[in-house]
């Protein structure tokens, strides 16, 4: 069985851009289907949902990749 050593990384990646995405869909959805574009209540949950998207994108994308790499390598 091989194993992949980058599914660590990988899959809170996967989360965090989904995040993003859910993000921007609900925004555009609610604005379309109540044709309102200034909510308070709809900015304060995407901006949370983008938030925690792009903050962990960034944070498993620049700061632990090589940190997992190397505790990958330790392993093997």
């Amino acid at each position: 069985m091989v194993r992949d050593s980058r599914l660590p990384i990988l899959i809170p990646k996967f989360a965090s851009l989904f995040l993003m995405v859910v993000g921007a869909l609900f925004y555009i959805s609610w604005g379309v289907m109540y044709s309102t574009w200034t909510d308070i209540g709809v900015y304060s949950v995407t901006i949370v949902l983008l938030g925690i998207g792009f903050s962990g994108f960034f944070l498993f994308h620049f700061g632990f990749e090589e940190d997992m790499k190397k505790l990958m390598e330790e392993e093997n």
